[in-house]
């Protein structure tokens, strides 16, 4: 949570300081991972949307797994809300946590 937080705020300073760069011309993809991210959903929602009205179109993905808080819901709304937002979500259980062997080139989605 904190990382993607950061990263939307150094994302939205870099915008402010390149006086130069036109975000109005080019469109961004803001993506994220995020567990039990209530507490700071409002100031990613926030960011990312402010961020995101500065180029000529965005979209944010933001991947979710096994929160036990409510961010589920919020970030479901979010996706609901805003047809910019794809939000997607799993309960892993705990056999394939344990199990899980990353190969060169697999992949989830």
């Amino acid at each position: 949570m904190k990382i993607f937080y950061l990263f939307l705020f150094n994302l939205a300073l870099m915008i402010a300081g390149f006086s130069n760069v036109k975000c109005s011309d080019e469109k961004i993809l803001i993506c994220g991972v995020v567990k039990n991210a209530a507490k700071g959903f409002s100031t990613v929602k926030h960011y990312a949307e402010e961020v995101g009205s500065e180029f000529l179109d965005y979209r944010v993905i933001v991947y979710e797994n096994n929160s036990t808080d409510n961010t589920k819901e919020l970030y479901s709304r979010w996706a609901e809300e805003n047809p910019k937002v794809i939000f997607i979500s799993e309960d892993l259980t705990q056999e394939y946590i344990d199990n899980f062997t990353p190969k060169k080139g697999d992949y989830r989605i």
